[in-house]
């Protein structure tokens, strides 16, 4: 509830306000938004349960996901802005800053508009998802395979195990949260970006 609602706030870097206004807006014109949510949710649950992607692989198999749904947004909120603005009245919309002085603002500012929304937007969302993702899969690694480790190494490291497997099983529960939580701030952020291309004003 609360806990949650403000760790989402903190974590996308939005008001409690426009979260629930992406909320309203996504969730009535774009069931697009609550597909990409669900995606991110089952690919993060998946994290915790996969065999297939050990920590030599993790960095590769998570990069691949999340980048595919990363571009997936990307093409999504860029093709929502033109089909509303038009090719070049979008790149006018997401570039063009009409309140900046007009020297800056068909040089420079033009220029860190155009890479922050079309370029970054999209290695962002995947370098947030893809380091939660691997962070956790290295943790719950660590600690079971220590717990593993313990287990044959005995009996004289029998007495860890009451440590380390304890602590795995409340990093899962915790993965779990985290998880959830980083691919609703996806869902969230995409939102975002939606309702940015469809506005009127930059």
């Amino acid at each position: 509830g609360r806990v949650t609602a403000s760790a989402v706030t903190c974590g996308a870097g939005l008001s409690a306000g426009a979260v629930v206004d992406i909320l309203r807006v996504s969730s009535y014109r774009f069931p697009f938004w609550v597909r990409m949510l669900r995606s991110c949710v089952t690919c993060a649950l998946a994290e915790l349960i996969s065999f297939d992607c050990w920590a030599s692989q993790a960095w590769y198999c998570w990069g691949v996901t999340t980048l595919t749904l990363a571009i997936i947004a990307w093409a999504t909120y860029n093709g929502v802005g033109i089909a509303k603005h038009g090719f070049f009245g979008y790149l006018k919309h997401t570039c063009i800053i009409e309140q900046a002085p007009a020297p800056l603002r068909y040089t420079l500012l033009m220029v860190i508009e155009f890479i922050s929304n079309i370029v970054v937007r999209p290695i962002t969302l995947t370098i947030r998802l893809t380091a939660n993702f691997v962070a956790g899969h290295f943790l719950l690694a660590i600690f079971f395979l220590g717990t593993v480790f313990f287990l044959k190494d005995g009996p004289k490291t029998w007495i860890f195990v009451a440590v380390s497997f304890p602590l795995s099983v409340l990093l899962v529960g915790f993965e779990i949260f985290v998880a959830v939580l980083q691919a609703f701030i996806f869902a969230i952020l995409t939102g975002s970006y939606i309702g940015g291309a469809l506005a009127e004003d930059h």
